[in-house]
């Protein structure tokens, strides 16, 4: 360390930023949030921001523009922000550097309402924007353009249009490959390759920028020299940061290229770590929460782990390494991990290279020459067939996708201890020559004399290249489940319906799931909370009755499952008898069949229970129901110890008078349909005289 006192430095400030966020105190050279602001906007509220546009970027729906130094103003109060998100239906005639005033309904990012579920509040905290707009007009209050960033903005537009041009469908997924754009990114597509654990080449990242940036350099030092070539590609990746919008893990990158280069012109030696650390220090003086950030994290995490890898361990063993030391931070942000990615890069990864060339090669011919563009293009949309031909079949393998949950923080410490002391047993037992450690082995090999000496050397080779795999057991300590005990947990799904209830025995039950306020609440409500509690089955589903906003979550899980996209297990459906024949469940009994879940259907006087909890089914009775959809809601009691819920779903009118007649108490009552007039009359609030009352309503 006295070697390389950056590396001191940066280990200081990462120290600081803990100590900070423990004990709740301001980190010196954060931005802090303005609390009135909070107060203001805090069930939204109409606006106009002033501010210089940094930032445009084209959308389906429209365009998005991104303000720097904002001032917001409300309702004739005057708000200083950093920046701030304007999204428009319609490109305004703007460009980047002019001033602008923008008029419409803005609102604060929404934190995270359910465990697993995406952080807007953070995600936008860490780039600095306070307000997210709607805009419905837009006045130019200065034109004063920022040529380089618009230039930017415009090569990235035209490229993204040959993109489009010369690859169709698989257009969205070069896009985000080469320009960092996700917009036009299939859902389906994204998921795939997250699960298949390659979603890493969807984000420009270090091996972006070291293969265009090293590629540019070596073809550059055939014809120039090394100042020249270095200059000439460290100005392109500058060039290419703005185009992207400067990521966090594409700066790291440029950072360290940077310093690489400077390395080389300069003729000094150049250091890794020193490099690493530096890199660290410029983002944590731009924002210190990175720290906290899965981009950050990820990015720092492979590039130092790279750092600790032996040479002779060869792509394989290299390829293990790095799951295994990202396991814990995959987990902690995904919730899940895939086993089969360190097989899918060995082809992924190298292939990598021909995406980038052909890609950027053909989309800057399309420019001028479309039909030479098309067909630079080609190879590269072939390759991606290839990417997704290796999902469906990684797909196929037993385990490829195992769902961790979030592990607890001792799970994780537990785990980097044991990876730290496998890894210096591995330095110690010489599994990792160090300084000359390469050439030592092949000076004893030389040495050696006999049949059993060179077998033996060629021992030693192997167990170096194979030594990361003794320590694959160590995941063990993250997949192994862990207990959460018996639980009911309503979930906030907007104007809708979802509760989980877990037995401490393993048992996942899934009570309604939909929303008619918040869009594909099972892809991004649902499934994120049963991946964050680490679900890997779900036993049942459970279906009070066959309302929109009780079931489209749950259709969509089962489209899923019948697509091959959802990593776990669905048991079966219980729904009431009445809604066999009912034309309002047919699509949802028809999702069920595609996905090939069992439906069984109860009635009053059904019990299903297991050694943990009960699950008494009060209401309605068989086929013969033929009352309202509301009002032969599926309608059971929890019992579970000494503790009581009673599930109504939306149960009123006449299904609220049969329960009433039956002798039934709860300590929680879900109130029903979202605490509706119609529903939950006086005497029937005294009768089961609950302790707790919980509504679902948006």
């Amino acid at each position: 360390m006295n070697k390389r006192p950056i590396v001191v430095v940066c280990l200081g400030m990462m120290l600081l930023i803990l100590i900070s966020h423990l004990f709740s105190l301001p980190v010196p050279w954060a931005a802090e949030t303005d609390r009135t602001l909070r107060q203001a906007m805090q069930d939204g509220a109409d606006c106009s921001a002033y501010g210089q546009i940094y930032r445009v970027e084209r959308t389906e729906d429209g365009c998005t523009i991104y303000l720097k130094n904002t001032i917001l103003v409300i309702q004739s109060n005057f708000y200083s922000l950093e920046n701030s998100k304007i999204t428009y239906k319609d490109m305004p005639g703007v460009q980047v550097g002019w001033s602008i005033c923008a008029e419409g309904y803005g609102r604060l990012p929404e934190k995270a309402r359910n465990p697993g579920q995406f952080d807007a509040e953070n995600y936008y905290g860490l780039r600095h924007i306070s307000v997210l707009v709607t805009g419905e007009a837009c006045r130019v209050t200065e034109r004063s353009t920022a040529w380089v960033p618009e230039l930017s903005r415009r090569f990235r537009d035209a490229f993204g249009d040959v993109l489009e041009q010369g690859l169709g469908e698989k257009a969205g997924t070069l896009q985000a490959i080469l320009l960092g754009e996700k917009t036009s990114l299939d859902g389906d597509v994204r998921q795939m390759y997250q699960q298949s654990g390659i979603s890493h080449v969807l984000a420009i990242s270090g091996l972006h920028i070291s293969i265009l940036g090293m590629g540019l350099y070596g073809l550059l030092r055939k014809i120039a020299g090394i100042r020249v070539s270095a200059l000439a590609a460290s100005l392109f990746l500058l060039l290419y940061l703005w185009m992207i919008g400067f990521p966090v893990s594409a700066q790291r990158a440029v950072y360290m290229f940077w310093m690489a280069m400077g390395a080389r012109v300069l003729g000094r030696d150049y250091d890794r770590p020193t490099a690493l650390a530096l890199a660290a220090i410029i983002l944590f003086l731009q924002n210190p929460l990175y720290l906290y950030d899965s981009s950050f994290l990820l990015s720092f995490s492979a590039a130092g782990l790279l750092l600790c890898a032996g040479k002779e361990w060869g792509a394989f063993s290299t390829g293990v390494w790095l799951w295994l030391g990202m396991l814990p931070l995959t987990a902690w942000f995904f919730y899940e991990a895939a086993p089969v990615s360190i097989i899918l890069n060995l082809a992924v990864i190298p292939l990598l290279s021909l995406v980038l060339f052909f890609g950027l090669a053909g989309g800057a011919a399309g420019l001028a020459l479309p039909v030479l563009g098309r067909l630079l293009l080609m190879p590269a949309g072939i390759v991606l067939e290839i990417y997704e031909v290796l999902c469906r079949l990684g797909s196929r393998i037993p385990f490829s996708v195992i769902i961790t949950g979030r592990p607890a923080v001792w799970q994780m410490i537990l785990f980097y201890l044991g990876l730290g002391l496998g890894y210096g047993w591995m330095v110690w037992r010489g599994k990792r020559p160090g300084r000359g450690g390469q050439e030592e082995i092949q000076e004893r090999e030389m040495n050696m004399r006999g049949a059993r000496a060179k077998g033996q050397a060629r021992w030693k080779k192997f167990s170096t290249s194979m030594a990361p795999l003794l320590l694959v057991p160590l995941a063990l300590i993250l997949f192994l489940p862990v207990s959460r005990g018996n639980t009911a947990v309503m979930l906030d799904v907007g104007q809708g319906d979802c509760h989980v209830i877990t037995s401490a025995c393993g048992d996942v039950f899934l009570v309604d799931g939909g929303s008619t306020t918040v869009s594909q609440a099972g892809r991004y409500r649902i499934l994120p909370y049963l991946k964050y509690q680490g679900v890997r089955r779900i036993s049942r589903m459970m279906v009070t009755h066959p309302d929109e906003d009780h079931i489209n979550g749950l259709t969509e899980l089962l489209e899923m499952r019948a697509a091959g996209s959802l990593p776990m297990e669905i048991g079966g459906i219980l729904a009431p008898a009445w809604m066999e024949d009912a034309p309002e469940g047919q699509a949802f009994i028809r999702a069920a069949g595609q996905a090939g879940v069992e439906i069984r259907y109860v009635k009053k006087g059904d019990i299903l229970k297991n050694r943990d909890m009960e699950l008494r089914f009060c209401h309605p009775d068989g086929q013969e129901y033929t009352g309202e959809a509301n009002a032969g809601s599926l309608t059971f009691l929890l019992s579970c110890g000494t503790y009581t819920e009673l599930f109504t779903g939306d149960l009123e009118g006449k299904g609220e008078e049969a329960v009433s007649a039956l002798p039934l108490s709860c300590d929680v009552l879900k109130v029903a349909h979202h605490g509706s007039k119609n529903s939950t009359s006086a005497r029937w609030l005294k009768k089961l005289s609950p302790r707790t009352a919980l509504i679902s309503c948006g």
